[in-house]
Protein backbone atom coordinates (compact mmCIF):
# COMPACT_ATOMS: atom_id res chain seq x y z
CA UNK A 1 0.00 0.00 0.00
CA UNK A 2 1.11 3.57 -0.67
CA UNK A 3 1.19 4.63 3.04
CA UNK A 4 3.50 1.72 3.84
CA UNK A 5 5.82 2.61 0.96
CA UNK A 6 5.89 6.24 2.08
CA UNK A 7 6.70 5.21 5.65
CA UNK A 8 9.52 2.93 4.50
CA UNK A 9 10.86 5.69 2.27
CA UNK A 10 10.96 8.12 5.19
CA UNK A 11 12.52 5.47 7.43
CA UNK A 12 15.25 4.86 4.85
CA UNK A 13 15.97 8.59 4.67
CA UNK A 14 16.19 8.90 8.45
CA UNK A 15 18.50 5.90 8.77
CA UNK A 16 20.68 7.22 5.94
CA UNK A 17 20.98 10.54 7.77
CA UNK A 18 21.90 8.70 10.97
CA UNK A 19 24.59 6.78 9.06
CA UNK A 20 26.07 10.00 7.66
CA UNK A 21 26.13 11.57 11.12
CA UNK A 22 27.74 8.42 12.51
CA UNK A 23 30.54 8.56 9.97
CA UNK A 24 31.22 12.13 11.01
CA UNK A 25 31.24 11.47 14.77
CA UNK A 26 34.34 13.09 16.18
CA UNK A 27 34.33 11.59 19.66
CA UNK A 28 32.41 9.28 21.98
CA UNK A 29 29.95 12.02 22.89
CA UNK A 30 29.06 12.46 19.21
CA UNK A 31 28.78 8.71 18.75
CA UNK A 32 26.47 8.45 21.76
CA UNK A 33 24.29 11.25 20.38
CA UNK A 34 24.00 9.50 17.00
CA UNK A 35 23.20 6.20 18.69
CA UNK A 36 20.38 7.82 20.67
CA UNK A 37 19.07 9.36 17.45
CA UNK A 38 19.15 6.01 15.66
CA UNK A 39 17.35 4.38 18.57
CA UNK A 40 14.66 7.05 18.35
CA UNK A 41 14.38 6.40 14.59
CA UNK A 42 13.87 2.69 15.15
CA UNK A 43 11.18 3.35 17.73
CA UNK A 44 9.53 5.79 15.32
CA UNK A 45 9.54 3.03 12.68
CA UNK A 46 7.96 0.62 15.14
CA UNK A 47 5.17 3.05 15.93
CA UNK A 48 4.62 4.13 12.32
CA UNK A 49 4.74 0.69 10.76
CA UNK A 50 3.16 -1.21 13.59
CA UNK A 51 6.10 -3.59 13.88
CA UNK A 52 6.79 -5.58 17.02
CA UNK A 53 10.33 -6.52 18.05
CA UNK A 54 11.03 -10.22 18.56
CA UNK A 55 10.58 -11.30 22.12
CA UNK A 56 13.83 -11.38 24.00
CA UNK A 57 14.87 -14.73 25.36
CA UNK A 58 14.04 -14.85 29.06
CA UNK A 59 17.03 -14.58 31.31
CA UNK A 60 17.51 -14.92 34.99
CA UNK A 61 17.73 -11.50 36.56
CA UNK A 62 20.87 -10.76 38.47
CA UNK A 63 20.55 -10.04 42.15
CA UNK A 64 22.40 -7.54 44.25
CA UNK A 65 23.54 -8.14 47.80
CA UNK A 66 20.93 -6.84 50.24
CA UNK A 67 22.92 -3.71 51.17
CA UNK A 68 23.43 -2.71 47.55
CA UNK A 69 19.80 -3.41 46.68
CA UNK A 70 18.82 -1.00 49.45
CA UNK A 71 21.29 1.60 48.16
CA UNK A 72 20.00 1.23 44.62
CA UNK A 73 16.43 1.69 45.84
CA UNK A 74 17.55 4.93 47.50
CA UNK A 75 19.33 6.02 44.32
CA UNK A 76 16.21 5.41 42.25
CA UNK A 77 14.04 7.37 44.69
CA UNK A 78 16.50 10.28 44.87
CA UNK A 79 16.88 10.21 41.10
CA UNK A 80 13.10 10.64 40.87
CA UNK A 81 13.31 13.68 43.15
CA UNK A 82 16.09 15.15 41.01
CA UNK A 83 14.05 14.52 37.87
CA UNK A 84 11.01 16.22 39.38
CA UNK A 85 13.05 19.27 40.40
CA UNK A 86 14.68 19.63 36.99
CA UNK A 87 11.33 19.22 35.26
CA UNK A 88 10.16 22.44 36.93
CA UNK A 89 13.50 24.24 36.62
CA UNK A 90 14.02 24.32 40.40
CA UNK A 91 17.82 24.31 40.72
CA UNK A 92 17.66 24.71 44.52
CA UNK A 93 15.54 21.59 44.94
CA UNK A 94 17.73 19.75 42.44
CA UNK A 95 20.91 20.60 44.35
CA UNK A 96 19.27 19.35 47.55
CA UNK A 97 19.20 15.81 46.11
CA UNK A 98 22.82 15.58 45.02
CA UNK A 99 24.48 14.95 48.38
CA UNK A 100 22.17 12.02 49.07
CA UNK A 101 22.83 10.56 45.62
CA UNK A 102 26.57 10.86 46.13
CA UNK A 103 26.33 9.26 49.58
CA UNK A 104 24.41 6.29 48.23
CA UNK A 105 27.04 5.85 45.53
CA UNK A 106 29.94 5.34 47.93
CA UNK A 107 32.74 3.93 45.74
CA UNK A 108 33.69 1.00 47.94
CA UNK A 109 30.12 -0.30 47.79
CA UNK A 110 29.80 -0.23 44.01
CA UNK A 111 33.31 -1.09 42.84
CA UNK A 112 32.27 -4.56 41.67
CA UNK A 113 28.71 -4.07 40.43
CA UNK A 114 28.38 -0.55 38.96
CA UNK A 115 31.56 1.53 39.23
CA UNK A 116 30.53 4.00 36.50
CA UNK A 117 27.21 4.70 38.21
CA UNK A 118 29.10 5.46 41.41
CA UNK A 119 31.58 7.71 39.59
CA UNK A 120 28.87 9.78 37.92
CA UNK A 121 26.72 10.09 41.07
CA UNK A 122 29.68 11.26 43.15
CA UNK A 123 30.24 14.12 40.74
CA UNK A 124 26.73 15.51 41.21
CA UNK A 125 27.46 17.76 44.22
CA UNK A 126 29.90 19.69 42.00
CA UNK A 127 27.04 20.84 39.77
CA UNK A 128 25.54 24.16 40.84
CA UNK A 129 23.84 25.95 37.96
CA UNK A 130 20.72 24.49 36.35
CA UNK A 131 22.57 23.73 33.10
CA UNK A 132 25.32 21.90 34.98
CA UNK A 133 22.73 19.87 36.86
CA UNK A 134 21.04 18.92 33.59
CA UNK A 135 24.31 17.68 32.09
CA UNK A 136 25.08 15.69 35.24
CA UNK A 137 21.54 14.31 35.24
CA UNK A 138 21.93 13.04 31.68
CA UNK A 139 25.13 11.18 32.61
CA UNK A 140 23.45 9.74 35.69
CA UNK A 141 20.44 8.70 33.60
CA UNK A 142 22.59 6.69 31.20
CA UNK A 143 24.39 4.84 33.97
CA UNK A 144 21.28 4.25 36.07
CA UNK A 145 19.54 2.89 32.97
CA UNK A 146 22.32 0.33 32.45
CA UNK A 147 22.34 -0.60 36.13
CA UNK A 148 18.59 -1.07 36.42
CA UNK A 149 18.54 -3.30 33.36
CA UNK A 150 20.89 -5.65 35.20
CA UNK A 151 19.51 -5.11 38.70
CA UNK A 152 15.81 -4.12 38.61
CA UNK A 153 15.38 -4.67 42.35
CA UNK A 154 14.05 -1.15 43.19
CA UNK A 155 11.36 -1.12 40.51
CA UNK A 156 7.92 -1.80 41.92
CA UNK A 157 6.54 -0.37 38.66
CA UNK A 158 8.13 -0.01 35.21
CA UNK A 159 10.74 2.64 34.51
CA UNK A 160 10.14 4.33 31.16
CA UNK A 161 13.04 5.45 29.02
CA UNK A 162 12.20 8.75 27.33
CA UNK A 163 14.17 10.53 24.61
CA UNK A 164 14.04 14.19 23.63
CA UNK A 165 15.75 14.98 20.30
CA UNK A 166 15.81 18.73 21.01
CA UNK A 167 17.71 18.66 24.32
CA UNK A 168 21.19 20.22 24.43
CA UNK A 169 20.79 22.26 21.24
CA UNK A 170 19.48 19.38 19.21
CA UNK A 171 21.98 16.82 20.45
CA UNK A 172 19.24 14.87 22.17
CA UNK A 173 19.16 13.26 25.59
CA UNK A 174 17.31 10.53 27.43
CA UNK A 175 16.11 9.96 30.96
CA UNK A 176 14.09 7.54 33.08
CA UNK A 177 10.76 8.20 34.72
CA UNK A 178 7.77 6.45 36.24
CA UNK A 179 4.59 6.78 34.20
CA UNK A 180 4.26 7.22 30.46
CA UNK A 181 3.35 10.93 30.45
CA UNK A 182 6.47 12.76 29.37
CA UNK A 183 8.04 15.09 31.92
CA UNK A 184 11.09 16.67 30.29
CA UNK A 185 13.90 17.65 32.70
CA UNK A 186 16.07 19.48 30.15
CA UNK A 187 14.10 22.68 29.51
CA UNK A 188 13.45 23.95 33.01
CA UNK A 189 9.70 23.50 32.70
CA UNK A 190 9.58 25.28 29.34
CA UNK A 191 8.80 22.23 27.18
CA UNK A 192 7.51 19.63 29.64
CA UNK A 193 6.00 17.27 27.04
CA UNK A 194 8.85 17.31 24.52
CA UNK A 195 10.01 13.71 24.05
CA UNK A 196 8.72 10.23 23.48
CA UNK A 197 8.88 6.91 25.30
CA UNK A 198 11.46 4.71 23.59
CA UNK A 199 11.80 1.83 26.04
CA UNK A 200 10.81 0.35 29.36
CA UNK A 201 12.58 -1.49 32.17
CA UNK A 202 10.30 -3.88 33.98
CA UNK A 203 10.57 -4.54 37.69
CA UNK A 204 12.12 -7.68 39.08
CA UNK A 205 10.08 -10.82 38.68
CA UNK A 206 9.12 -11.26 42.33
CA UNK A 207 8.57 -7.55 42.99
CA UNK A 208 11.65 -7.03 45.11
Amino acid sequence: PAPARAAWSEAAMRLANDAVEGEGAGDLADAHRVFEGTTATLHWMRGRLGTTPPAAAPRERDRLPAELAERLTGLWESYGELHAALSTGDATAARATTARLAELAAPEAWSEHAPELARVARRLPGAFELEELQVAFEELSDELDRTLQDYPDPLVEPAYRVHCPMAFDGGGAAWLQTGREVSNPYFGGGMPRCGSVVGVIEGSVDGR
